[in-house]
């Protein structure tokens, strides 16, 4: 059994936070994907156009990675943009600063870095 976890957005589509599926063997995230999209086929459009981010155990994945019995895949929408839109809202955009960026001096060109005041 593989557990497939929902995030933001997908949550909302799936209407839970997980799904079980049952694997007989190691099988490919295309084939689990393909499993996921008739369970859910509202899904369908987000995955095939490749906005969603997908990790196995914690780690990014791309669809030709193998997936084996207890492992977690988590879908995890887009970040910025878009994914409100599938829900019938509005979007809202805003700037997310890393810890890094705060400690920066001023000296950085553009308005992209928070300078501490």
């Amino acid at each position: 059994m593989v557990v497939i976890k929902f995030f933001a957005v997908m949550k909302k589509l799936v209407g839970r936070e997980t799904i079980e599926l049952h694997i007989d063997g190691p099988t490919t995230l295309r084939d689990i994907l393909n499993q996921v999209e008739k369970e859910v086929p509202k899904i369908r459009e987000i995955i095939r156009e490749g906005r969603t981010l997908i990790s196995i155990n914690q780690e990014m994945s791309d669809e030709n990675t193998v997936v084996r019995n207890g492992d977690e895949i988590a879908m995890l929408p887009p970040f910025a943009g878009g994914s409100e839109l599938a829900l019938g809202g509005e979007c809202r955009h805003e700037k997310v600063t890393t810890s890094h960026e705060r400690h920066r001096d001023s000296d950085v060109a553009g308005d992209s870095v928070l300078k501490r005041t």
